[in-house]
């Protein structure tokens, strides 16, 4: 393994990611000063049905995007291969599918929670509140992982411990949300959205021009059946574009259709028109971030195999018994690294760019702050 030496986190890296938070906050604040403090409950929940197109679209594509995403690709990609970026397919069929069937049913109801609907199909309030007690519940336990993500990562960066990370964004993201309504959070979105874009687009230009630019990341890739793409129907193969495709957009027509974080922000459209136009332009959104993030993690791939490394199985990421290769009765290989390293790993110690840790920690935490 060829020797490498850390980057360390300067001041303008812990400028950017300070500015990514005190501008979410400074969203919330704004709208909170600038109309939101004589507003009706209706009003503060759907922001008087008055939002447009793209920050509503740029909204949703960002409720449903988090650090799990970006790392997770980068270590699926790196790890195993191709099949879990057909994941964009399913998500864009459950997209599509929403915007037809979900859309229409919700929007004329001009409801604020996807629960009333509940309430108004079976006339018993008591349904309302277990659908919303059960959401509160899975929220919990993903919002849990997805802001430990990040915190990881930042912790391997810096001093700052996970727990500090954790509730310094569980602050702001509680304050700008309360006080600011539903303007505040999409355009909190958008802006966190831009972050996402700039960030994951800067981390693979950097990542590919050092792995030796797209067409050798693209090469070695193919070289090493990175690039195979899994047939099989067989229910015990790990990963499939059948098991892939179709399971993600299953589970995604839950939360793209029917979840409350869609219905809220679709039904705070002017028109059914709009709101369907919103729900679909997260189609080629969703493919180009998996598609940015897959390349990411070729592009790590293609680093450590031209230097002869397997970072995954060394100890510098993570300790060594979370890096062993076990192979399961499944009959397929599972990693067992903290694969959350893995790529704030590449940036810090192989990238070494003024200013990308500090974009890059922005990213992740930018999915964590809605």
């Amino acid at each position: 393994m060829v020797a490498e030496q850390s980057q360390e986190f300067e001041w303008y890296d812990y400028l950017i990611f300070v500015v990514t938070l005190m501008a979410a906050l400074g969203i919330g604040v704004y709208y909170a000063l600038s109309g939101n403090r004589n507003a009706t409950t209706k009003s503060y929940l759907t922001a008087d049905r008055s939002l447009a197109v793209i920050p509503v679209a740029l909204s949703m594509f960002m409720s449903y995007i988090s650090a799990i995403l970006v790392l997770g690709n980068t270590a699926e990609m790196y790890t195993f291969g191709a099949n879990q970026w057909f994941a964009a397919l399913g998500s864009s069929i459950a997209y599509g599918l929403s915007a037809i069937i979900f859309v229409p049913l919700f929007f004329p109801l001009k409801i604020t929670s996807a629960f009333e609907y509940l309430e108004l199909r079976f006339q018993a309030k008591s349904v309302k509140i277990v659908g919303t007690m059960l959401l509160m519940i899975s929220q919990v336990f993903y919002m849990g992982i997805a802001m430990y993500s990040p915190a990881t990562a930042l912790e391997a960066a810096t001093p700052i411990p996970v727990w500090a990370s954790i509730i310094a964004t569980g602050i702001i993201g509680t304050i700008y949300t309360s006080i600011g309504g539903m303007k505040a959070v999409v355009w909190t979105d958008v802006f966190q959205g831009l972050v996402m874009f700039s960030g994951v687009i800067a981390v693979l230009i950097v990542g590919t021009e050092k792995a030796g630019g797209m067409g050798e990341v693209w090469r070695i890739a193919g070289d090493a059946e990175r690039l195979d793409v899994n047939f099989d129907f067989d229910p015990f193969v790990r990963l499939s574009f059948w098991s892939v495709v179709v399971g993600r957009t299953i589970s995604s027509l839950q939360t793209t259709g029917t979840g409350q974080t869609s219905v809220q922000r679709y039904c705070s459209m002017k028109t059914l028109r709009s709101a369907q136009w919103a729900v679909a332009l997260n189609i080629p959104l969703m493919g180009i971030v998996y598609s940015l993030t897959c390349l990411c993690g070729y592009a790590v791939y293609a680093y450590y195999d031209y230097i002869g490394c397997d970072v995954l199985r060394t100890p510098m990421v993570g300790n060594q018994n979370q890096v062993k290769l076990i192979e399961t009765q499944y009959r397929f290989h599972v990693y067992l690294p903290c694969i959350i390293q893995l790529l704030p790993y590449f940036i810090m110690n192989v990238l070494r760019v003024p200013a990308l840790p500090g974009l890059f920690v922005a990213v992740l935490f930018s999915g964590a702050l809605r």
